[in-house]
């Protein structure tokens, strides 16, 4: 009796599992064949979705790890990069970017009839000839200034260029966003931008940033991280506007805009406690200097579409002003 019972059993617990086996079979084959019909008509998300249900009911089978390769493969082909006109982030970092669309803009400031008559207050002779400017494509570029925060996991990570190292005399790397107590409140918090940093630094962490969300599936084939060109940069900080600042010309405006030498109590402050320009950009005027990707060179006359100085000058370009510069710098 007993012996027979658990001959039953037994009998009853293979035919179980042999119906599993066939039902998962089953299934897999269905998701196989639905995925591939999708695949086949460049519907690449619902194509992972289908093998996503499947291993979501089959957690235990055995086509689990490569079916878990081929809906990575499924999503990158999938993903898009962000959509136009959208902002988006960079996830477990403090990035946030802006939308900025094509356009054309003046570049430069407007001269007056002799030098130190008419024209822009405080214009340098740097500042141009004013030229016509054509931005062709579509670009990102960051809300905020790079944090403490953010450049620290470039400076900790184990894939960085390892000829970039920390900069700073103010600061060690061990105390940066935790210590008021250096660089003058420089480097108390996380969310203070970074100073002391290279353009090869800098140019290294957008390669290293670019990198990193490749691996994550994060950003598809053809997008990159960079640094803005001077051309770009101007066009998103000027926001549309015409006049010396992005929200006009009277400066007596700028300490609601910026940290600079009137009102910084000489140091950084954490971004984005100012005011944004019309597009939402924070910390254009003051608060730091920001690197561009082009070498520095003298404007051209004529208007031109996307410029980038490439020329072997040493120097390169940044704009914006900072905490200890006056108005005419900002």
């Amino acid at each position: 009796g007993e012996r027979g019972a658990s001959i039953m059993a037994r009998i009853n617990e293979i035919r179980s599992q042999a119906s599993s086996k066939a039902e998962e079979a089953a299934s897999y084959r269905k998701a196989r064949a639905s995925s591939e019909k999708y695949e086949g008509e460049g519907k690449f998300d619902k194509a992972a979705l289908e093998l996503e249900n499947y291993v979501r009911n089959f957690p235990s089978g055995g086509h689990g790890h490569e079916l878990k390769q081929k809906i990575f493969q499924l999503k990158k082909l999938a993903y898009k990069g962000p959509a136009p006109g959208q902002a988006w982030g960079v996830s477990g970092m403090d990035i946030e970017l802006v939308p900025v669309q094509p356009g054309r803009f003046l570049m430069g400031s407007k001269a007056g009839l002799l030098p130190g008559l008419g024209g822009e207050k405080g214009r340098k002779s740097n500042e141009g000839p004013q030229h016509g400017v054509v931005i062709t494509n579509q670009f990102w570029i960051g809300r905020f200034p790079i944090t403490i925060g953010d450049y620290l996991q470039f400076m900790k990570s184990h894939d960085k260029d390892p000829l970039i190292m920390w900069t700073s005399r103010e600061c060690s790397m061990d105390k940066a966003g935790k210590d008021s107590s250096v660089g003058n409140g420089c480097w108390a918090d996380p969310r203070q931008p970074v100073i002391d940093v290279s353009w090869y630094a800098a140019n290294a962490f957008c390669k290293w940033l670019t990198e990193r969300e490749k691996l994550a599936n994060c950003i598809p084939e053809g997008y990159l991280y960079r640094l803005p060109t001077e051309a770009e940069w101007e066009f998103a900080c000027r926001a549309g506007s015409t006049a010396r600042y992005s929200f006009g010309d009277n400066e007596k405006f700028l300490g609601e805009f910026a940290w600079f030498a009137a009102n910084s109590e000489n140091r950084t402050h954490p971004v984005g406690t100012k005011l944004p320009n019309a597009w939402g950009i924070h910390d254009m005027h003051g608060n730091v200097w920001e690197w561009c990707l082009d070498r520095f060179a003298k404007y051209s006359a004529s208007e031109e579409s996307d410029p980038l100085c490439a020329k072997a000058d040493p120097l390169y370009v940044r704009r914006g002003g900072s905490w200890i510069n006056d108005a005419n710098h900002c």
